[in-house]
């Protein structure tokens, strides 16, 4: 049975801590339900201390776990929600591109996602983008033809 956040004690919130930082990649789906668990307990543990000591409330807090050698990251709530993002550097322009949440998406699959999108397969293109794109390259024709002209 499981004990309640709420009666979350500075012993077991210490003792989460020291695991999570223990759960080193490459993570399997059973090691993500256990980062789901210690990250509730640790971010709930945070949020009631920061409320004690009555400090404004930031933006709901997260924590990250990274597959450096699979270019991804993993995103952890208090809901118990897992995010799957790529993590590329900023200058590939497939950087930070959410793939997508757990259990829809597993490890595995995000995995292959951070691969194709690796070797150009899969980009972020949304609808934006590529009218954006379209919109530029009619405008480049038309100057092109004006010049002509």
């Amino acid at each position: 049975m499981k004990k309640s956040l709420s009666t979350l004690t500075k012993a077991q919130y210490t003792k989460a801590k020291l695991e999570w930082k223990q759960l080193k990649s490459p993570f399997s789906m059973q090691h993500i339900n256990r980062c789901v668990i210690l990250a509730s307990q640790i971010i709930f543990f945070e949020e009631k201390e920061k409320s004690k000591q009555e400090v404004k409330k930031q933006d709901t807090k997260r924590l990250s776990k990274y597959e450096a050698q699979h270019n991804l990251r993993l995103i952890f709530t208090l809901s118990g929600t897992v995010s799957f993002y790529s993590a590329f550097p900023k200058s590939s322009g497939i950087a930070n591109t959410k793939l997508g949440e757990a259990p829809e998406l597993t490890i595995a699959k995000a995995r292959k996602l951070t691969e194709q999108m690796k070797y150009g397969v899969l980009n972020n293109h949304n609808i934006k983008t590529v009218f954006d794109a379209y919109e530029q390259s009619l405008r480049e024709r038309s100057s092109l033809l004006q010049l002509e002209s």
